[in-house]
């Protein structure tokens, strides 16, 4: 199941939090290695920013801790995820660039461990989130989707736009005693 909330951010909030992404005010590096195993080419590259890394919070995470906060809300009350204790694992923004034709990424997971996988898109593209099981839901403008990270997902590049940007949030997944 995946969970799907549009407009997730107040216009004004979500302003803020995408202002500095696409002014360039925030840092992104180059990583050449996003296709996860499928046949790599010119186009498998992405440029990413972590605000929050296995257990540790970079100098920029201040810009995203409301936007977790709100997240842990969600996941707490929602019927799929209730009462399940989570613990901040990774946040991260990956930033794709335009392709010809969309391209469909490989399909992961984001990591081995039990998990919840949340992507906020960050603008609206044609490139959309693909899950292993059939199911795809379009990179919509502050749209938060929300899963169990066991679920391999693949991302995909834009055709219709310069950048497919997202922000990556994962959640270590508990039980209770």
């Amino acid at each position: 199941m995946t969970i799907i909330i549009d407009n997730f951010l107040p216009e004004k909030e979500y302003e803020e939090f995408t202002t500095p992404v696409f002014k360039g005010q925030i840092p992104i590096y180059f990583r050449p290695d996003r296709n996860y195993g499928k046949d790599m080419n010119a186009f498998d590259v992405q440029f990413v920013h972590r605000f929050y890394h296995d257990g540790i919070p970079t100098e920029s995470f201040g810009h995203v801790d409301y936007i977790v906060n709100k997240i842990v809300t969600i996941i707490e009350n929602s019927a799929e995820f209730f009462n399940t204790p989570v613990a901040l694992q990774r946040v991260k923004m990956n930033v794709t660039h335009w392709t010809q034709e969309v391209m469909q990424d490989g399909f992961h997971i984001d990591n081995p461990t039990r998990h919840i996988a949340c992507i906020l898109y960050l603008n609206t593209t044609n490139g959309p989130t693909v899950f292993e099981d059939g199911e795809k839901v379009d990179c919509v403008s502050n749209r938060l989707i929300i899963f169990d990270g066991k679920r391999k997902h693949a991302g995909c590049t834009t055709s219709d736009t310069n950048i497919r940007a997202v922000l990556n949030i994962n959640f270590l997944r508990g039980e209770i005693m």
